[in-house]
């Protein structure tokens, strides 16, 4: 009976398998049908990108693609990809099945790690998208299984150097040796091919303009796996260890519109950020952009004069640079989501490799668009009351928090549109945790404030991880420039999010916008907007930004943040058809003395509009209907015709 059952389960699980390998064959062979046939050889297409304005106006190219021949490069260059991507690369046939098992066991535990060999990153980089897909991977490995048996060795390797991505629109070794040392792929010392190959895996994490300590560590990893693999001598080895990573970046980037082009390269789609010769029509708009880096300069010249500093000029010593903060600017059309201009530094040479508009740092006040939001759709409303005052905050875990208002100012009852103007945060945090109350102590304990501001600010475009604290109601958590515009792009298009969109066309052909959601009502949004409208008039925040400008009064609302000991300070501001948004700080996060959005950031936004006013059409906020514009006394909240603030209110809120 036994020897039976046996019988019967060995037959079972023979027919399994078989009907298993059957299945496979099956679709292993359809999926190699669907591959094209390889080319007779593996030369790597150098013809760059070409990026244009949208008007058709010429940007750049995409980057330094710089094609090398294997034979011209000392063994140290591929030698150090080799150790840090593909031991065995000489001694396989296109896959390592002990790599791809390596591979998946981590992906069960979590932890990425790539299992391609050399060959089959050849094939994604030349013959596939770059989706990551069941059937990519497959396809993937019939190609480098095909490529081992039509191509030499060499010739594989050769073509690996020549396409391999280092990130911000940088292919290849050649392209990269230029980009980051600025020198030719056969200069390259051993310290600096070891910290090219160690940025791979994570060249945005890694990049050694950027992150110098991270590509160091990840510099030493490729030279311990170098000497293990018998590559360089111990005498090797040490020098190069000790050496600095001395990076000169290219001349060639420094233009003003790098960091924008880079960003666009990452929107492209995979199949046409894998080709070349592409033509890009993008969406910045160069009225705009050629304003930016000398709108920087003129709005910056206070900041820099409180802190004790002699004018900037671009011919300083870098040494004396470093004492200079640092700014950025973005501009967004909020109609669709299409970014119009960007500046991630303060001039085009010293320190343009770091795009500061994609920086976390903390927001501070500018993210109050987010508590203010969840209050009126709570039921909160322009003249609804709140007690200013000093408070304790009980929380969860830890000692309680005790947030205080810019300068230690408080001011009794006043109305929430009167705080927002004023830039209050104690009431911040009282309309977070819905109190009304004068309680001088809170418990945030359990409440769900936090949680839905989060919530809010992930509907309105923050990627950036927030942590459901109460502090989140006044910036703590970081975040980028370009998300906090975008964010406030929402009340300028009636309650819309739009994703970023930085391609109009490729190849002539337009491409889609990247998708649109509405975050919350057009009633809720005007509002909202109607109370920062209130920042730029007597008693806001940026009250003098209509001054600044010399444009005399439009219809634009803004808000101001300024974080501890002023390290960050912000400014954005809104019209229906553009949003400013303004960073200004030191990229050590050192304290900026005296340093407030209104004094360093706002200034920028203004001498922004001064300049490109002429190109604006200033349109009103429109108003949906269910809403209407009434005047109300900014301390009592009671509705007066001669009251001191205008704020929008649904159209049943007759009574205070």
């Amino acid at each position: 009976m036994i020897k039976k059952f046996l019988a019967v389960t060995f037959l079972a699980a023979l027919f399994v398998v078989a009907a298993g390998m059957v299945s496979l064959a099956i679709i292993t062979n359809k999926l190699a049908k669907e591959l094209r046939d390889l080319p007779a050889n593996l030369a790597v297409a150098s013809a760059p990108n070409a990026f244009l304005d949208r008007e058709g106006g010429y940007l750049k190219s995409s980057t330094r693609s710089i094609s090398v021949r294997l034979e011209d490069l000392p063994p140290h260059i591929p030698n150090a990809f080799l150790a840090s991507e593909d031991a065995s690369f000489y001694s396989h046939h296109g896959i390592s099945p002990k790599g791809m098992a390596r591979a998946a066991i981590n992906s069960l535990r979590g932890r990425q790690q790539g299992g391609s060999t050399i060959t089959q990153q050849v094939a994604r980089n030349l013959f596939l998208t770059l989706a990551r897909t069941k059937q990519r991977k497959a396809k993937e490995i019939i190609l480098a299984l095909r490529m081992e048996q039509r191509y030499a060795k060499d010739q594989i390797l050769e073509a690996y150097l020549n396409s391999i991505s280092f990130g911000v629109g940088v292919k290849g070794i050649g392209g990269a040796s230029r980009h980051f040392f600025d020198k030719d792929a056969e200069e390259l010392s051993i310290a600096e091919t070891a910290t090219l190959a160690g940025i791979l895996p994570r060249p945005a994490d890694w990049n050694p303009l950027q992150h110098p300590l991270k590509a160091d560590a990840r510099k030493k990893i490729v030279l311990g796996r170098m000497l293990k693999c018998g590559f360089i001598s111990e005498a090797q080895f040490q020098t190069a260890w000790i050496a600095p990573i001395a990076t000169k970046p290219s001349q060639e980037i420094t233009h003003a519109t790098d960091h924008f082009v880079a960003m666009t390269t990452e929107q492209l789609p995979p199949e046409v950020a894998a080709a070349s010769g592409q033509q890009i029509t993008t969406t910045l708009d160069m009225r705009y952009q050629w304003q930016l880096i000398d709108v920087i300069h003129e709005g910056m010249a206070q900041t820099d004069k409180q802190l004790g500093l002699k004018p900037y000029n671009t011919k300083l010593p870098n040494a004396e640079k470093d004492n200079y903060p640092q700014a950025a600017v973005v501009v967004v059309n909020p109609r669709n989501g299409e970014l119009l201009a960007m500046a991630g530094s303060r001039e085009l040479s010293y320190g343009f490799e770091f795009n500061r508009t994609i920086q976390p740092q903390q927001p501070g006040s500018t993210a109050k668009i987010f508590t203010y939001t969840n209050g009126v759709m709570r039921g909160s409303l322009p003249n609804s009351l709140f007690c200013d005052q000093p408070v304790t905050v009980k929380l969860s875990v830890g000692d309680p928090w005790s947030p205080s208002n810019y300068g230690d100012e408080y001011h009794g009852r006043i109305t929430m549109a009167g705080a927002l103007q004023k830039s209050l945060n104690t009431v911040a945090i009282k309309i977070e945790l819905a109190d009304t109350t004068c309680a001088d102590t809170l418990n945030a304990t359990g409440n769900p404030g936090p949680a839905e501001i989060v919530e809010l600010a992930r509907q309105f475009g923050i990627r950036s991880p927030w942590p459901a604290y109460p502090s989140v109601a006044i910036g703590a958590p970081d975040a980028t420039l370009v998300e906090i515009a975008f964010a406030y792009a929402v009340l300028a298009s009636g309650g819309v999010y739009h994703q970023p969109k930085l391609i109009m066309a490729i190849n002539g052909r337009p491409v889609k916008a990247n998708g649109a959601s509405q975050a919350i009502s057009e009633q809720e949004a005007y509002i909202i907007t109607s109370m920062f409208r209130n920042v730029l008039q007597p008693g806001g925040t940026a009250w003098t930004f209509y001054d600044r400008a010399g444009t005399g009064y439009f219809p634009a609302a803004g808000k101001t943040g300024t974080t501890n000991d002023s390290r960050d300070c912000w400014f954005v501001l809104f019209t229906p058809e553009i949003v400013v948004a303004v960073w200004v700080g030191y990229d050590d996060n050192r304290p900026l003395t005296k340093g407030t959005g209104s004094g360093s950031a706002m200034p920028i936004a203004a001498a922004f509009i001064k300049r490109v006013a002429k190109y604006l059409t200033k349109p009103d906020f429109p108003m949906p209907e269910g809403v209407e514009l009434k005047k109300i006394d900014s301390i009592t909240g009671e509705f007066r015709e001669d009251g001191n603030m205008e704020a929008a209110f649904p159209i049943a809120a007759n009574e205070n």
